[in-house]
């Protein structure tokens, strides 16, 4: 994807700002699908957001908004449309959060992270009210469904996974933390089997100087991929995302998490337990994982978070070792 010249909070008009900014202070009461959020996408096939982008298709629903894909006639490229899903009493929060998400993500400029572009406000044809963010479209599916189809082999596994910690060591290197790494956050594009992963979904992102502290909805995380203190709501930092990319690196390489989830999809049994610093067991059919994988995987997702590695860097700087050494004469 050829990068826009300008800066990534111009996409939006500044008006278009102005009037998410008034909308906040005013409160729920003028946007209607707040308060009674749509059985149906809240935007429809052809509709021209903020003036400028037209919807082509419905993409997805998650817990925190829809995604479009839209033609930005200005630009003449395609986009994604990120709207947001909110609960009675909860509107003011998820906007608050979209813009915090769009202020946080539009620092980070790498090939392996989605960039945000910028955040507006739509009135819909029914005079309805939809808060929204710009970002690149990805044309991938989530590592998750690409690993299923594709199947790859170990080194083209561990070939997604250095993208995936360049996407990270960029997100670190601007002071953020992700917190929220899963597999489901990690789209691939794959152009002629030569996949790209691409790092997606700031909602939960934390600043990495300790300034913040989660709280609320920003306490929330993904079970199977949170770190011991991350479910225990204590202090986050770098090494809590590395936790997660071992989850990650584990599933990439064996389809499977390393941590079974309770029942009811709860928490692993072990955090409760206080098993957390048992080293996951790879299955027996990847006996031939090349040496120090496993080794790798278990410093991720070491129960204490000094004994993991302390940054993104580090932990590639190690992956590229262990690939130098695999094939080395």
């Amino acid at each position: 994807m050829s990068e826009p010249s300008e800066s990534p909070n111009d996409v939006v008009a500044h008006a278009l700002a102005e009037q998410m900014a008034a909308a906040l202070a005013r409160g729920s009461g003028r946007a209607r699908w707040l308060r009674d959020p749509p059985s149906v996408a809240m935007l429809a096939l052809g509709e021209l957001v903020a003036g400028r982008f037209a919807v082509e298709r419905f993409v997805a629903r998650g817990g925190m908004g829809e995604i479009y894909l839209a033609l930005d006639r200005e630009r003449g490229r395609r986009m994604a449309i990120k709207t947001v899903l909110s609960t009675q009493g909860d509107d003011v929060r998820a906007i608050r959060r979209l813009i915090r998400e769009v202020g946080l993500a539009s620092r980070v400029r790498h090939p392996n992270v989605c960039r945000v572009h910028g955040a507006g406000i739509h009135a819909t044809s029914s005079r309805d009210v939809v808060h929204f963010m710009v970002m690149d479209f990805v044309d991938g599916p989530s590592l998750r469904a690409w690993r299923r189809a594709a199947e790859p082999s170990v080194s083209r596994a561990l070939q997604v996974a250095r993208q995936i910690l360049l996407g990270l060591d960029a997100v670190h290197t601007a002071g953020l933390i992700h917190g929220d790494l899963k597999s489901d956050n990690v789209l691939i594009e794959d152009d002629a089997g030569d996949p790209r992963a691409i790092l997606v979904d700031f909602g939960l992102s934390l600043r990495l100087d300790g300034s913040e502290r989660p709280t609320g909805v920003m306490r929330s995380g993904s079970f199977g991929y949170m770190a011991p203190e991350q479910l225990a709501g204590g202090a986050i930092a770098a090494h809590t995302d590395i936790f997660s990319f071992g989850v990650v690196l584990f599933e990439l390489l064996t389809g499977e998490l390393p941590y079974p989830l309770a029942e009811g999809a709860g928490p692993p049994a072990q955090w409760r337990e206080g098993e957390g610093a048992r080293a996951p067991v790879f299955p027996a059919c990847h006996d031939g994982l090349p040496s120090g994988v496993a080794a790798l995987v278990a410093r991720c997702l070491h129960h204490e978070p000094a004994e993991r590695f302390a940054s993104a860097r580090e932990t590639l700087e190690a992956l590229e070792a262990l690939a130098a050494r695999e094939t080395a004469p």
